[in-house]
């Protein structure tokens, strides 16, 4: 007797088993993926982070290492100027070096000098801490001289301390190189024995042997999923 097979297909029960185990099977894979996704984000901004931070100490040491007195020639006459100031606010240049008593610490100023294309220059240089608008972290900027110029616009060679000559911002930015962002909890400090005034109770024209700077970095996000809390010591060869 000739009999005839047929195939049997799936009965729709199966088929909503079937749908509804391969729908728990990509949920599982989507949230592994997402995981992963996340840890290398976290991992990658951990590491810029710590990158920051590396930069920072080796600008900020290398600017401090050559920080020096000034001194006012002529008239067979040489006095020491005050080249070193946590703030160039007057209103808290009575109390520097004591981050308790005011938010002047965010900025430090001094006197550099260091060889150029083979002539010794002599600059100001300052770190400052600015806020972002409406936030609680900002950036930390490095403002330089600008070249001195004589009337008919050439390089005068001259310095001249405190002008505040800062070397203009670039086309909607702000004034200064932006050293670190986005951080807070900024200071700077001396450290050592040092006292803006002397015993005299005059200006302290020495400068500092080394500087204290604590800085928290934060990630890309402001901080959500990495901080770096750093205190960093600053040595200053020509320093007190």
């Amino acid at each position: 007797m000739l009999r005839i097979s047929r195939d049997r297909g799936f009965t729709m029960l199966e088929l909503i088993v079937s749908v509804g185990l391969m729908v728990v099977l990509l949920t599982v894979l989507a949230f592994v993926f997402r995981q992963s996704a996340e840890a290398v984000s976290q991992a990658t901004e951990a590491v810029n982070t710590v990158q920051k931070a590396r930069n920072f100490e080796a600008r900020v040491g290398r600017d401090l290492a050559s920080a020096v007195e000034f001194v006012v020639e002529g008239g067979g006459l040489e006095k020491p100027k005050r080249a070193f100031w946590f703030d160039d606010d007057p209103e808290y240049r009575g109390s520097q070096g004591n981050p308790e008593e005011a938010d002047y610490t965010t900025s430090i100023e001094f006197v550099s000098r260091s060889m150029q294309d083979g002539v010794l220059r002599t600059w100001d240089v300052k770190y400052v801490f600015t806020k972002d608008m409406g936030k609680k972290y900002g950036a930390i900027r490095r403002l330089k001289d600008t070249t001195h110029k004589k009337p008919d616009g050439s390089d005068s060679g001259e310095y001249v301390l405190w002008d505040h000559e800062w070397e203009p911002a670039a086309a909607g930015k702000e004034q200064g190189e932006v050293l670190a962002w986005p951080v807070k909890d900024v200071t700077f400090e001396a450290a050592g024995n040092w006292n803006p005034l002397d015993l005299e109770g005059e200006e302290n024209t020495d400068i500092p042997p080394y500087v204290r700077a604590s800085v928290t970095f934060l990630d890309t996000w402001g901080g959500e999923t990495f901080k770096l809390p750093m205190q960093f010591y600053f040595p200053i060869y020509q320093g007190d």
